[in-house]
């Protein structure tokens, strides 16, 4: 189980995600999400996913919170984690290659036949509730992934950018290309109707899984691994000691 609870009061900050285009179909998503998220068991107190003008969507408050209140309380049931078993033969596999790989084989976006109509496909998929609100692959590009990964060489400029930029998109580049080359030995290993490639979405879920993903080990388990949760992958990142901190809770039951 994990729990988040507050370190602070006021409204939490916004994380990026869909832009405000199209806010009506947006907040339809979210309000599905949510209403899916407490028939499964996760309880939200006080916060929602509210769009924010000229921010994007984020997690606010609904009403004053006390230090340490729980928040939100992710039961075991609803995380969302890799199937350790698929990557037994396979070599240098990161805890983020492991659960981007996961998500890939299970999206509905992406993992099935391109010819399969989008809206039949999202619903077929067994996490397609989460898909609905995962920040689109545009709005990465616009952030995260300023640079193009795909590329096999960098821009004239990028020889012009900071030292410390310039360290951080190449270590960006190796860690995308090692994830890449895991989900192509999983997608050998076991047969998959199409050959993974970087237009059919790869990226966009490895964004997801760098971005939304907590550190989670299970109980009977020595080695963790990056796990989503369900509506409290909202939260943005905070310094420490800011904002909330998240724990996860060991119970009998699961």
């Amino acid at each position: 189980m994990y729990q988040i609870r507050s370190l602070s009061c006021g409204i939490l900050a916004s994380s990026p995600s869909q832009r405000p285009n199209g806010m009506d179909s947006i907040k339809d998503n979210h309000d599905k999400f949510y209403e899916w998220a407490i028939e499964h068991g996760i309880k939200i107190n006080r916060v929602e996913a509210k769009i924010i003008p000229n921010k994007g969507l984020g997690l606010v408050t609904t009403s004053n919170l006390k230090q340490n209140e729980i928040i939100i309380d992710i039961p075991r049931k609803c995380i969302i984690k890799p199937e350790e078993s698929i990557f037994k033969n396979v070599k240098n596999a990161s805890v983020q290659a492991k659960l981007a790989t996961m998500l890939y084989m299970n999206s509905s976006l992406y993992a099935n036949d391109n010819s399969v109509d989008d809206d039949r496909r999202l619903n077929e998929s067994p996490i397609a509730e989460c898909e609905s609100v995962w920040p689109s692959e545009d709005s990465f590009h616009s952030t995260l992934l300023w640079h193009n990964l795909l590329s096999d060489k960098c821009p004239d400029w990028f020889e012009y950018m900071p030292a410390s930029l310039q360290k951080d998109a190449m270590k960006m580049r190796q860690d995308y290309a090692m994830d890449r080359a895991v989900l192509h030995q999983v997608a050998s290993i076991s047969e998959l109707d199409h050959t993974p490639h970087d237009k059919c979405g790869i990226l966009h879920i490895w964004a997801i899984a760098n971005t939304r993903s907590f550190s989670w080990k299970a109980s009977n388990s020595s080695r963790g691994m990056m796990v989503l949760c369900p509506f409290l992958d909202y939260m943005n990142h905070c310094p420490s000691g800011q904002g909330v901190s998240t724990h996860l809770m060991t119970f009998s039951r699961v």
